[in-house]
């Protein structure tokens, strides 16, 4: 139940977990070294870690798949534009734009004020640290 990565951004960290429970096999070097592979391949290179489930059978019941992954998606990203409706002022274009239905913005937890980083952290990571 420990973290799976650290995800580090503008100086603030998070700390994700997978649902699957298992043993590290091995761990991405190239992502560790250059993080934007992340976000440019993402199907071959940009893997993090590969897993040894411990009951891939079992803890695949818990997993969001296909259509029913869309929508809970969708429903997340709702969530989101909703808590940083709070902070919304009329000079911060690129939040009005989210909470109007757009897509979420690159370096958001530089955009956030403490108090909304913590509700992300909590409330979409599990992270209470």
């Amino acid at each position: 139940d420990s973290p799976a990565v650290t995800i580090q951004s503008r100086g603030r960290r998070v700390k994700a977990r997978i649902p699957v429970a298992g043993r590290v096999e091995a761990v991405n070097e190239t992502v560790l070294k250059d993080p934007e592979i992340l976000l440019t391949d993402q199907y071959k290179d940009g893997w993090i870690l590969r897993l040894k489930p411990k009951n891939f059978l079992q803890s695949s019941r818990s997993l969001i798949l296909g259509s029913k992954a869309k929508g809970w998606l969708a429903d997340e990203m709702r969530r989101m534009r909703d808590l940083l409706t709070e902070q919304v002022s009329t000079e911060d274009f690129t939040l009005q734009t989210m909470c109007d239905g757009g897509i979420p913005v690159m370096g958001i937890s530089s955009i956030v004020d403490d108090r909304h980083w913590e509700m992300i952290k909590k409330e979409f990571f599990g992270d209470e640290s």
